[in-house]
């Protein structure tokens, strides 16, 4: 049996479709954020969970897109949707495609313009985003989904914070 290796992608801003434009794309890294603590009674730290860590996204382009700018220094916490979608693709007997879905939404912290142009040569466009929502799904089966303005983390169905919620009144 062999690995199933992504074998294409595309992604989508705001619905706009970026099929040939987008150069590459970094998913965000899902991190806890711990505290070491030693109470007593203990022989040795302890690392409790005090919640998940900033959420980042980035991606390239072949071409500064003026629907990227036009969005930058958006007020709103969420107001920048991305979607990207794509094939895991194993070279194997049966060679099965994976559908990979992620859903992200937040706002762009920064846009890298080409630092300089030369005729011949295409200048990308780094974008980076600061993100409030990710979903991740494969097959149509919702993975992990977390919703940081709502509360929300769910990894394989089970939402983990439904009783923080609960016991806030929300």
């Amino acid at each position: 049996m062999l690995p199933k290796k992504l074998k294409n992608f595309n992604l989508f801003t705001d619905g706009d479709n970026l099929v040939g434009i987008v150069d590459e794309i970094t998913l965000p890294n899902l991190q806890r954020k711990f505290e070491e603590i030693r109470p007593g009674g203990f022989n040795a730290p302890v690392d409790t969970d005090m919640g998940m860590q900033k959420m980042e996204s980035s991606f390239k382009l072949h071409e500064v897109a003026a629907r990227i700018l036009k969005k930058f220094g958006i007020a709103a916490v969420d107001g920048v949707a991305l979607r990207f979608l794509g094939a895991a693709v194993s070279d194997g007997g049966d060679a099965s495609t994976d559908a990979i879905e992620v859903i992200m939404r937040g706002r762009y912290s920064g846009l890298e313009l080409p630092s300089g142009y030369k005729a011949g040569e295409s200048g990308m466009l780094s974008v980076s985003a600061s993100l409030v929502y990710f979903k991740y799904v494969v097959n149509d089966e919702t993975l992990i989904e977390i919703d940081i303005i709502n509360m929300v983390e769910k990894v394989n169905g089970e939402d983990r914070l439904a009783a923080q919620r609960a016991a806030l009144g929300l």
